[in-house]
């Protein structure tokens, strides 16, 4: 984890003379921003939501939309790190694996209890998963060739 800030650093302090009305507020937003940032906004997951958990998720996930979209965004320009083609690999070999549990239907199409005694079933797969994302390793690298050369 990164360093913590000390309490003068996050004690909002009158700006230079001269500051606008802009400045000031950018300042404090910043500020704002430091104070929250080791303050966590998401749950242990250790079970599956509840109808009214997954509608307040919904509403929060509304609200981060546009923020989520910019770093998408800038994500697309990056190329994938080893760490993150090996992640999507697992992704794609949990996906593969649920199709095949589900008899080809995809998650959205589940319902939400038959998803979720999948997603258990699944979660004891874990060394299938993972000798299945090795398989798939060289073609998820080669989507991402692919991906950086088309643009």
């Amino acid at each position: 984890m990164a360093d913590m800030f000390t309490f003068k650093e996050l004690i909002a302090t009158p700006g230079p003379e001269g500051e606008t009305e802009d400045e000031a507020y950018l300042r404090y937003r910043a500020m704002k921003r430091r104070k929250h940032m080791y303050e966590s906004t998401e749950e242990e997951v250790d079970e599956a939501l509840t109808t009214t958990q997954r509608l307040a998720k919904s509403r929060q996930m509304k609200r981060y939309a546009s923020r989520i979209a910019v770093g998408r965004k800038k994500a697309m320009k990056r190329t994938a790190d080893p760490a993150r083609i090996k992640r999507r690999a697992q992704k794609s070999a949990r996906m593969a694996l649920f199709k095949k549990l589900s008899k080809g239907l995809s998650p959205s199409d589940v319902p939400y209890a038959r998803r979720a005694e999948l997603e258990k079933k699944l979660d004891k797969m874990k060394g299938r998963i993972e000798r299945m994302a090795k398989k798939m390793l060289p073609k998820v690298r080669q989507k991402e060739r692919d991906r950086k050369r088309a643009k």
